[in-house]
């Protein structure tokens, strides 16, 4: 199972923000297969990814394969309220596979992420965000994402949106590859 396993600096411990996130901390993640389904989508476009999300978890199980960790989101574009992003909608599974016309085969990479978990409604992680952002620039971090692109930004969805129907109850681990 594919996880940010082992605490290299500052251990995760709670924020004293009121709702539960932790503070930022470095993980190292081992090399993890996923498959996953790539979209652009804006905001408002919530219900489309809940479609694509079961889509691929069909696909899944049609190929029987076995899941290794939470649905995730890899960003590619970052996009705004107006703004479309760019991402894929993916599941870690346990063996590599080969994708088809929709479906994309891929590897978290290996290596040491900046990690904070976000608790509560998604509409507020980009606090959470810049929260982990300006950590990284403290520590003299160097992320491979900039302004437009966030080509190593993963969202792990720590509580799933189908067995926990109240958002502010999500927890969400945010994560950076570092240079």
């Amino acid at each position: 199972m594919w996880h940010l396993s082992t605490s290299i600096n500052i251990p995760l411990k709670p924020l004293t923000d009121g709702v539960g996130n932790r503070r930022p901390g470095l993980q190292s993640g081992c090399a993890q297969p996923y498959v996953a389904i790539s979209t652009q989508a804006k905001l408002q476009e919530r219900n489309k990814i809940i479609e694509l999300t079961e889509e691929l978890q069909n696909w899944i199980s049609n190929q029987k394969l076995k899941i290794a960790g939470p649905l995730f989101h890899h960003y590619y574009l970052i996009g705004s309220k107006s703004r479309t992003y760019g991402m894929e909608i993916g599941f870690p599974v346990c063996t590599a596979v080969k994708g088809d016309e929709q479906i994309v085969a891929g590897t978290i990479p290996k290596g040491v992420f900046a990690t904070l978990v976000h608790c509560g409604h998604p509409d507020n992680i980009s606090l959470s965000l810049d929260v982990l952002q300006r950590w990284c620039r403290n520590q003299q971090l160097i992320c491979q994402l900039n302004e437009e692109m966030r080509t190593d930004y993963f969202e792990f969805y720590l509580t799933y949106f189908a067995n926990e129907p109240n958002p502010n109850k999500w927890r969400t681990a945010i994560a950076f590859l570092i240079e």
